[in-house]
């Protein structure tokens, strides 16, 4: 059992059929909780009959000292309450402490993660226990990082390593070739239990510079391309050859401020950058007209979007009353992190950057702009090492946990430590399955997002993918990585698709890019997908699912006859071993690219023992 997670299920009956009648020295205490040093042959029930006349009130002991041992490393923290060992310092509560506990009026903590475990019921069964509803749930699974990696795959490379380029899913097509920052090269899975891919091949091609892009589709070197910058709009839905699909603008661009730094601590100050932004200047200059200025952190269209909540005008007057509130009338120097690639919500951010720097610069906010490599800069937010820094979000699924939990529950330090407040309505709303109620919790969490300036708002755009006209059955994705496998042209074999940057790794679930979604969104196959075009979950790996009328269990009934690309079946057993992986911790392969396994984290509250 790992940390935090309080099994009840020991064999106490065996363990109190043990115990001498009458061995018992005196009581550890007479009153007041203390601190004991564990001595030979002692355990849980002998240590509880000999302090409160209860064997089974070791439940007691258990719980409390586990309590104690989370606040303070002097105390251990009892994996398994069958092992205790000589020396171990631990908690006996009080009488009193022990009688509220085992009466029923102490309620245990439920873990931060939200899984509780995944069972095998047979071959082609598991069942997924959880803690508490979670009305996301088949969205969230649907997401392409919770695609079923090969078990015989873990056993080649382990779970990190040589596995991040190696990847062998169930998808239909099979990962060949990885030419570093210029190609990679995916092919037809001739043992696919669906429908065979209409174009056997497919090359994705990095070309950085959105303008390089859009021209090489003119020139007809490539054959589609992501992330058309707004300059290109005009001018591609003019050219007679090409065909532009623009994708729901589910998306946010923000600037994330570090809350833990100085003088970013103080809301005044986070309150100053938000009405120092010319948001609708930016919009205006930089993005297409199908953009729009962001209010808030969800996007019109998904659920839990409040349009009661109008975010910070621009208001530099204002910027500065509230500096000088802050203690900074004269503002004061920092640094503003601008991201090397672009992306659906900043197609071109070091414009974006610039505009900011200027807007800050006007309220006496001196930037320096600064940049790394796509994964560094990544990582570095991650761990927030920041100050303040452009970043953004596009969406998983159609809901407003996929915004809010990402941004506020602390599974990153993109925003600094999440705020408490805000973390318990979350945790409301994720259970709550009356949607008008959920609306009102998400009202109240919005408002509070933006009354605390947690971050900035800036924009939600409409990002889109431009194809030569010859290519047929694109459908542009909400989630803004399409599903290739309907795709085709008349004669051709091989498509050449062009993205912004390259893959990060292609172990998805420990990465949070959309390069490498877009390899494992045709590589593998999670239990659940998304018709494509679409935000509707539908059948994948698994056929069929039930849940418990109290929503803490979901079975699903898995499909029968899928191989692996190495020619293994596809089974129950897959399907523990991945996501025991992605969730334990303790697991020896739980390593992945840098071991976060963020998506995990924002989606399900932790990991197994948080």
């Amino acid at each position: 059992m790992s940390k935090k997670l309080f099994s009840l299920f020991v064999l106490i009956a065996l363990l109190v059929s043990l115990l001498p009648a009458t061995a018992f020295a005196a009581p550890l205490r007479q009153e007041g909780g203390e601190t004991y040093t564990v001595q030979k042959d002692d355990w849980l029930s002998k240590l509880a009959d000999k302090e409160y006349g209860d064997p089974y009130a070791w439940e007691a002991i258990y719980y409390y000292s586990n309590l104690k041992a989370e606040e303070d490393e002097a105390y251990n923290f009892i994996e398994d309450p069958n092992l205790i060992e000589i020396g171990w310092t631990l908690y006996i509560p009080t009488a009193e402490e022990a009688a509220a506990y085992m009466a029923g009026e102490v309620e245990a903590p439920t873990p931060a993660c939200n899984i509780k475990g995944v069972e095998k019921v047979d071959d082609y069964t598991v069942k997924f226990h959880l803690y508490k509803p979670d009305v996301a749930f088949l969205q969230k699974i649907a997401f392409v990082v919770f695609g079923i990696q090969s078990p015989a795959n873990f056993e080649m490379y382990g779970g990190g390593g040589d596995l991040l380029r190696n990847p062998v899913g169930t998808g239909p097509y099979k990962f060949t070739e990885w030419v570093p920052d210029q190609t990679i090269t995916v092919e037809q899975f001739e043992d696919y239990w669906g429908e065979p891919p209409k174009t056997p091949k497919i090359v994705f091609r990095v070309i950085a510079e959105p303008s390089a892009r859009a021209l090489e589709l003119q020139t007809g070197t490539v054959d589609g391309i992501d992330n058309i910058a707004p300059d290109d709009f005009a001018t591609l839905e003019a050219d007679p050859n090409v065909t532009v699909y623009p994708r729901p603008k589910f998306n946010i661009g923000n600037l994330s401020i570090q809350r833990d730094k100085e003088p970013f601590d103080k809301v005044e100050v986070r309150q100053a950058i938000n009405y120092a932004i010319n948001k609708e200047a930016i919009v205006t200059a930089l993005y297409p007209p199908t953009a729009e200025v962001a209010t808030q952190y969800v996007p019109p269209g998904i659920f839990g979007h409040s349009p009661s909540v109008t975010g910070y005008p621009y208001d530099p007057d204002k910027a500065k009353e509230l500096l000088a509130a802050a203690g900074y009338p004269d503002g004061f120097k920092t640094t503003l992190w601008v991201m090397p690639v672009s992306r659906g919500y900043f197609p071109t951010p070091d414009k974006v950057g610039e505009a900011v720097q200027a807007d800050l610069a006007a309220v006496g906010i001196e930037t320096e702009i600064v940049t790394y490599e796509w994964g560094t800069y990544l990582e570095k937010i991650r761990e927030g090492e920041h100050d303040i820094a452009l970043g953004g979000w596009m969406a998983d699924f159609a809901d407003a946990t996929n915004f809010l939990d990402v941004f506020f529950r602390g599974a990153t330090m993109a925003q600094g430590s999440a705020h408490p407040e805000v973390v318990e309505l979350l945790n409301v709303g994720n259970s709550t399955f009356d949607q008008a109620e959920r609306q009102r919790i998400y009202d109240e969490a919005n408002q509070l997002i933006q009354d605390l300036a947690i971050g900035v708002p800036i924009v939600h755009n409409s990002s889109g993918t431009a194809w030569l006209k010859e290519w047929t059955g694109v459908k542009a994705d909400p989630f803004s990585q399409e599903y290739l496998v309907d795709v085709a042209a008349p004669g051709k074999d091989t498509l050449i698709y062009a993205r912004n940057g390259d893959s990060v790794s292609l172990d998805c679930i420990d990465e949070t890019d959309g390069e490498s979604f877009w390899i494992c969104k045709q590589v593998f196959e999670s239990l659940l997908s998304f018709e494509p075009g679409t935000t509707n979950p539908i059948p994948a790996l698994a056929e069929s699912w039930e849940v418990s009328a109290d929503g803490m269990e979901w079975t699903f009934n898995l499909r029968q006859g899928v191989k692996f690309h190495d020619g293994t079946d596809f089974k129950a057993d897959a399907v523990v071993i991945n996501w025991n992986r992605w969730w334990d911790p303790e697991d020896p392969l739980h390593i992945g690219n840098q071991g976060l396994f963020t998506y995990f984290k924002w989606f399900f509250g932790g990991l197994k023992g948080d």
